[in-house]
């Protein structure tokens, strides 16, 4: 073979880059150079190797792979060349650093659409988040063969990665929220439901301060025999005493007023008892209503809303949580006085669901209302996600465009390749 034909061949290794394994080879292998040989294979004495499959990988480096896509996965193995795949790895870089961010700020989501399986929601979140980046690299992957009939399948796998990353990139912000302001979401989501309650809760306030003694059934009737009592006693006060006749007539007024039991100033007497007695109960009632609706209304303002719902609202705080809102907080009692729970407060598994809604909700109304202080770190992870993806996308349209991508792709220099390799055979056959 012909320095040539030797340079020529040598070249073609050098641009493959899946042929490192060869070059990684030739410069670790130790060579005695005998300039005193004549012969060429007498003159080089490479030592014996037994295992050439540098390029093998590992089950670890393939899952590494899955994570952090390697340049060369986004070209075709039929030509390629160190610069093209510097290039690549640029691309495949922003791609993976783009569906890495996302699958950390989603996590917690999946972990808490999956609360229901309590302590191994982490891992199932952890499985369910790395298969939709899997699936959001090999959409990238295949976005870059453009040649021939893959144009469609290349156009649609593209289109798959955006919507993938772009369904990311609209929770990305959320995710994080549920991490880092936890607190102030259950603090507002107690709102909510308080608010929810506020017409009832205002109606019973009103009711409470506008509290008055009623007339009982026996008013009525009391005051009828106090004015016949009154009445008679009237009577008696106009009797001369000191007539004989007249004392027969004050002892008949006086034994009707008070003698028997129908007697009106008896019956008067009884009836006042009961309805005095009956309107102290109204009255204390009043009060106990009234100082407790006053206590309400300082604890509103005191408290915070997710110990008001526990204080006032059990029935509705349990329903979404457990343990206690505050070490030094409100304390959460039973009918007994004992404590229920000292746990801190968090969301109740089957209740999680609700914890990804109310994050959500109170995310995109805090952006909707230019609330973005309010939001701190989230929203800076929405915004490099969103960078993060359209970079990628634009990246990986002008990958597939690219002339040397597409030649790589492109079967028709495989014969070539193949030649080469067939006459570099044949000369070593010949020497």
């Amino acid at each position: 073979m012909s320095k040539k034909e030797g340079d020529e061949i040598i070249r073609w290794i050098e641009s493959q880059p899946e042929l490192d394994y060869i070059r990684l080879a030739a410069n670790n292998t130790l060579c005695d150079y005998r300039l005193d040989e004549n012969e060429l294979s007498e003159r080089i004495i490479v030592n014996s190797r037994e295992d050439l499959s540098l390029g093998k990988e590992t089950i670890f480096q393939k899952f590494i792979n899955v994570f952090w896509v390697p340049g060369r996965n986004l070209r075709g193995n039929q030509v390629a060349s160190k610069e093209l795949d510097n290039s690549l790895t640029t691309t495949s870089k922003v791609m993976s650093v783009s569906t890495i961010w996302d699958f950390v700020c989603t996590w917690p989501i999946f972990t808490y659409v999956l609360g229901k399986l309590s302590w191994a929601s982490g891992p199932a979140g952890f499985v369910l988040g790395f298969i939709i980046l899997w699936a959001s690299n090999i959409t990238g992957e295949n976005s870059t063969n453009r040649t021939g009939n893959n144009a469609g399948k290349a156009k649609a796998s593209l289109i798959a990665f955006l919507i993938l990353s772009l369904a990311k990139t609209a929770v990305s912000g959320v995710g994080i929220d549920m991490v880092i302001s936890k607190g102030r979401i259950i603090e507002e989501f107690a709102e909510s439901k308080i608010l929810e309650k506020s017409k009832d809760e205002q109606d019973n306030l009103d009711l409470a301060f506008s509290g008055e003694v009623r007339d009982t059934p026996q008013t009525q009737e009391y005051i009828n025999f106090q004015s016949q009592c009154k009445e008679l006693n009237r009577q008696m006060g106009t009797i001369d005493q000191s007539k004989g006749r007249q004392r027969k007539l004050y002892r008949e007024i006086k034994a009707q007023a008070y003698d028997g039991e129908n007697a009106p100033c008896k019956k008067a007497a009884e009836l006042g008892a009961l309805v005095s007695a009956n309107k102290g109960k109204q009255q204390n009632l009043i009060d106990k209503k009234r100082n407790f609706a006053q206590k309400q209304l300082d604890d509103r303002a005191k408290l915070t809303s997710i110990s008001y719902l526990a204080k006032y609202y059990k029935e509705i705080y349990f329903t979404y949580f457990y343990g206690s809102p505050s070490p030094n907080g409100v304390v959460i009692e039973e009918n007994t006085g004992q404590i229920i729970d000292t746990r801190p407060i968090d969301w109740n598994d089957d209740r999680k669901g609700d914890a990804v809604e109310a994050s959500m909700d109170q995310f995109f109304e805090k952006l909707k209302n230019g609330e973005l202080a309010s939001l701190g770190f989230s929203i800076f992870a929405f915004i490099i996600s969103i960078i993060l993806t359209s970079t990628a996308a634009i990246l990986l349209y002008n990958t597939g465009k690219n002339r040397e991508v597409k030649a790589s792709f492109t079967a028709a220099l495989g014969p070539k390749s193949n030649a080469e390799m067939s006459t570099y055979r044949d000369d070593l056959d010949e020497d």
